[in-house]
């Protein structure tokens, strides 16, 4: 998986731009989520909220087919265009101003930092030239199943939700109440200290946002494992356990979780 945990983090690095453009246009909302993006297959493309613009709705997206980073109007017609291969990431960011400024959209603060820190990946400054098109059709079918994962979960236990990409964290995930005391997050995260692979997460927490401890038996999850520790409690599957399996696993894995987490009180 090491290409494409090295295409997660690149492209993590890059989303921030997706992120700082929805804090520029979308109104603020307490838990962040106004910064947060998707992941949509039909464009193959992170896309932005819809930015309310002088000039109407609109799309900030990076285009992972073209390799470019896109301005489209509400009809998604090309407005302009960040060519990625021929731009150094030190200069992105202001190749993106500067078609701000062409459009004449308000740039004032537009670089400022995000109020998180994302980890420092060591990205060449030509990266974005090298790296194209590395791994990104891998990195789109996973991703692709991690929406088409969410949206069962959803409509199987008929819930309304969204699935959207989290700028810190860079995960494709779903949060939604379960039952009167328990709240699922589900989705599929980077590689980090709890997994040495990405993986898919199922997590509890209760009304006021504490994770909830949940010790069962292994045997009583059919693929993957729990982990429990102070700051982590979840049913995880790592894509590299999936790659070697087959799809009808996770689906087995959701199974398993969902019957541990509606079993509590």
């Amino acid at each position: 998986m090491h290409a494409y945990i090295k295409t997660d983090q690149l492209l993590h690095r890059l989303s921030q731009l997706i992120a700082k453009m929805n804090r520029q246009f979308v109104a603020k909302k307490e838990d962040d989520s106004h910064t947060n993006f998707y992941f949509d297959p039909l464009q193959g493309a992170i896309i932005s909220h819809w930015l309310d613009t002088n000039m109407g709705p609109i799309i900030f997206r990076l285009n992972l087919l073209d390799w470019s980073f896109d301005f489209v109007d509400g009809n998604f017609n090309l407005l302009d265009r960040v060519d990625l291969q021929t731009t150094k990431l030190s200069e992105l960011e202001q190749h993106i101003v500067y078609g701000m400024e062409k459009l004449a959209l308000n740039s004032k603060g537009f670089t400022d930092k995000m109020h998180f820190k994302i980890p420092d990946y060591e990205l060449a400054d030509d990266c974005l030239k090298t790296m194209h098109p590395f791994n990104l059709e891998e990195w789109m079918v996973y991703r692709s199943l991690a929406n088409h994962a969410c949206y069962e979960v959803l409509g199987s236990l008929q819930r309304t939700g969204e699935v959207r990409i989290w700028p810190h964290h860079f995960d494709t995930g779903i949060y939604f109440k379960l039952k009167n005391n328990v709240h699922l997050s589900f989705g599929l995260a980077m590689q980090d200290d709890h997994c040495p692979d990405p993986y898919f997460y199922a997590s509890a927490f209760n009304n006021v946002g504490a994770s909830i401890k949940v010790n069962p038996p292994q045997s009583s999850i059919l693929t993957g494992k729990w982990i429990s520790s102070s700051d982590f409690n979840s049913a995880i599957f790592s894509l590299k356990e999936l790659k070697k399996s087959h799809e009808d696993l996770l689906k087995s894995y959701i199974r398993s979780f969902l019957k541990i987490y509606l079993s509590l009180l």
